[in-house]
């Protein structure tokens, strides 16, 4: 039987940087690798509220993408 094997883990920011001349949002990405798959939400919380104490922009998303192996 096939099971899933964590292999990698991604948080990605999104921070508004500004806005357009229409109203809209401008936004942009961080991305921060290797990050353990078995980690906790409120960590991430945790961790992006804290990096946003460090950047001049806000953050308004907060994102976790897991990549697994199949074997």
């Amino acid at each position: 039987m096939a099971v899933f094997i964590a292999s990698n883990a991604l948080l990605r920011t999104r921070v508004q940087i500004g806005t357009s001349a229409g109203g809209s949002p401008i936004l942009r990405s961080c991305a921060y690798n290797g990050v353990s798959p078995s980690v906790a939400a409120d960590d991430l919380i945790a961790v992006s509220q804290a990096l946003g104490t460090l950047i001049d922009y806000p953050i308004v998303e907060t994102q976790f993408s897991q990549t697994d192996l199949v074997a």
